[in-house]
């Protein structure tokens, strides 16, 4: 039992360990302005969906809501990743998902994306896909 209680805290404070925060580049003229959304999924309901760019943390996103920030152009990776979840109701495998990363090339001065959860035999992700910015308008709407 001891070992049990040792290894869950551990294993606690392994997970809640910080990560490098995302320092947005100042807007200039070479920069994108990076627009992301996450539209309503009940199969994930209990999960925030970390977002990093270039393997630095920069916010969650819930359900429903939208992230703003910076990138200076080129090519850049964006990643997602959720840790462990309540996992109500459990779709997503071992009550979590598995990291997602595609790098994208900004070279206009605002790009749109959305995170929509996709399933999986043991584990989904969720991909971050590039949308336009109609699309974008009719999911913040």
């Amino acid at each position: 039992m001891k070992a049990f209680m040792t290894f869950l805290i551990a294993f606690t404070l392994v997970g809640c360990a910080s990560k490098t925060p995302y320092n947005a580049p100042a807007q200039s003229e070479s920069v994108s302005k990076i627009q992301m959304v996450r539209p309503a999924d009940p199969m994930t309901l209990t999960q925030g969906v970390e977002i990093e760019i270039n393997n630095k943390y920069v916010d969650k996103l819930w359900h429903t809501s939208e992230l703003v920030t910076y990138a200076k152009y080129g090519k850049n990776k964006l990643t997602t990743s959720v840790g462990v979840s309540l996992g109500l109701p459990n779709v997503t495998g071992f009550n979590g998902a598995k990291e997602f990363n595609k790098v994208f090339n900004f070279s206009k001065p605002i790009h749109y994306f959305k995170v929509e959860f996709s399933p999986g035999l043991l584990a989904g992700q969720h991909i971050i896909y590039e949308i336009t910015d109609k699309e974008f308008k009719k999911l913040t709407n």
